[in-house]
């Protein structure tokens, strides 16, 4: 707060879906900052650190992660920082940051998907090759170094890979493309009065393939309905840009191979699955059938592959892009890599979906092509998409996974209190936005209704925009990130149930989190050393100024 005088370390927060009041106290902060940061009397020869965006999902959509940016903000701003807080809805947030990179910081949310298990699925997301608007890397991280130390993890055997992970952990720590704020504890619910079957599961505890397979009435419903607040913005597999587009299409495309319940990678279309060294060779099990009659060939799991790689979509091409050739010989494929890579069975083949080569041959630009009936040999087929309302899908009784339900609805929420109220209500059998536990308290009382709860190895966390400034100095960064209110984001925000943040991989992951790194926590004062020694400084207008030109 510039202009006056006041004090802040720590904000109290009543938390209300779109309305919070805010009560701080404690480090003493004046029209230029806090107490030991720097001043300058003359600004000439410098240029004003412009107001800092951070783009986040609205209250209605999000509300923790709605709250969390804003006490970001909020300390921020007490610190000195010109910071705006921008909530958009899904589409926008997207557009701006996963496809479009038009943004400074964004707060993220890297949902616990079993995918993501392995290390490579979030470290693939800081590689150079993918510093584009289009491409994975979000932060628009360029960095030599990481990039050695991905390459080593993707290559080595697991003692080398240990050691690789564990050095690209040390660097995104370090450099500060992106901050991990916290991990929190994730809740979901269902009718548990209405349905059986239904397993708590690795990754989304409750909306995946599994559950919605085996998930069976026990009366004479033959419909699944299932909530959420986040609509898919496409249909169409090389456009879809993370995993929570993803799900929908799950549902309709088999993959190879697949994360089960427990975590463990098993096979799906593929009957078997045989690595050695940089080759992998897969069976595709006899009968399988896309929803439109034509037969799953290993034709078209090699078209797929070189597909995705070549079209560069943005969630399959970063684990693609060592494939240096395909061969399919009747239901047999051999995939060739250009060197042996440690997450290509658990995280690429678990996340590819099979596209029919008849289909897709003939589109001549995926990037327009709207897929709005989608073809795939998956459980279910789609078989109405109504905008802004739901996505019907009718169950494919010759599957080899066959539903126990005979139609799936997938319905589109105004918001995460809307969906907890149609739970309530029956309106619909369960809901799955991957959201604090904290969030499903209200359902725990409700008749008839069972929450589920995991510990996230997923995170909440904020990227900046490394290709623009102020974002582009690693100072301003790590300045940013000691003025994050840790301590009130996990005891306010998330009620305790969440741990503060720290690495890209969570500790919950035990295997390859390095415990080395220690959680983040508020430092007013290092947030000005940073600033001070990278010759940034508080103007007598209270602005805060970019280092002097030519310093």
């Amino acid at each position: 707060m510039r202009g006056r005088y006041t004090s802040l370390t720590s904000c109290s927060l009543l938390l209300g879906t779109a309305l919070a009041v805010a009560a701080c106290t404690s480090v003493p902060v004046d029209d230029r900052g806090p107490a030991d940061a720097p001043t300058i009397d003359d600004v000439a020869g410098r240029e004003p650190v412009p107001t800092i965006q951070l783009l986040t999902k609205t209250a209605a959509n999000d509300p923790s992660r709605f709250e969390l940016s804003r006490m970001i903000v909020e300390a921020w701003q007490e610190a000195g920082i010109d910071a705006e807080l921008l909530p958009v809805d899904d589409a926008q947030l997207n557009a701006r940051t996963f496809t479009g990179k038009d943004y400074d910081a964004f707060v993220v949310s890297y949902g616990p998907t079993p995918e993501r298990l392995d290390p490579d699925n979030l470290l693939s997301r800081f590689q150079s090759d993918g510093a584009t608007d289009a491409g994975s890397n979000v932060s628009m991280f360029v960095d030599p170094g990481y990039d050695a130390a991905y390459l080593e993890q993707n290559q080595a055997d697991a003692e080398a890979r240990r050691a690789a992970v564990e050095e690209a952990q040390r660097i995104l720590y370090d450099e500060v493309p992106v901050v991990p704020l916290i991990y929190p504890v994730v809740g979901a619910a269902y009718r548990s009065d209405r349905w059986e079957g239904v397993e708590p599961s690795v990754g989304y505890p409750l909306f995946n393939v599994w559950n919605a397979t085996a998930a069976t009435p026990l009366d004479e419903r033959d419909t699944l309905v299932v909530g959420t607040v986040f609509e898919p913005p496409t249909l169409n597999p090389v456009l879809v840009d993370t995993l929570e587009s993803q799900i929908p299409l799950s549902l309709v495309y088999d993959t190879p191979l697949a994360i089960d319940a427990a975590g463990e990678t098993v096979e799906r279309a593929a009957e078997s699955v045989e690595v050695s060294g940089s080759e992998v060779t897969l069976t595709l099990r006899d009968g399988l059938s896309f929803s439109d009659g034509a037969p799953v060939t290993g034709a078209d799991l090699a078209f797929t592959v070189e597909y995705l790689r070549d079209t560069a979509a943005p969630l399959y091409a970063a684990g693609l892009a060592g494939v240096s050739g395909v061969e399919a010989d009747g239901q047999t494929v051999t995939i060739t890599l250009a060197a042996p890579a440690a997450a290509f069975t658990d995280v690429t083949l678990t996340q590819l979906p099979i596209l029919p080569r008849h289909v897709w041959s003939a589109v001549a630009d995926p990037t327009t092509f709207t897929n709005e009936a989608p073809v795939g040999s998956g459980p279910f087929v789609l078989e109405q998409r109504r905008i802004g309302e739901s996505l019907s899908f009718a169950a494919r009784p010759d599957h080899y996974d066959a539903p126990a339900v005979q139609r799936l609805e997938l319905t589109i929420l105004g918001s995460f209190e809307a969906g907890i109220s149609a739970l309530t209500s029956g309106e619909i059998d369960l809901y799955d936005d991957v959201q604090p536990a904290t969030q499903y308290q209200s359902l725990k009382d409700a008749d008839g209704v069972t929450v589920v709860e995991t510990q996230s190895h997923g995170w909440r966390g904020l990227h900046f925009n490394t290709s623009r400034a102020p974002f582009d100095d690693r100072a301003f960064r790590a300045a940013l990130r000691s003025l994050v209110p840790y301590d009130d984001l996990v005891e306010v925000v998330m009620e305790g149930a969440a741990e503060p943040g720290g690495s890209v991989i969570a500790p919950s992951l035990e295997q390859w989190h390095d415990p080395d790194l220690a959680p983040f926590e508020y430092d007013a004062g290092a947030a000005m050393e940073a600033l001070a020694d990278a010759g940034y400084a508080f103007g007598p207008d209270g602005r805060l100024y970019y280092p002097e030109t030519g310093s």
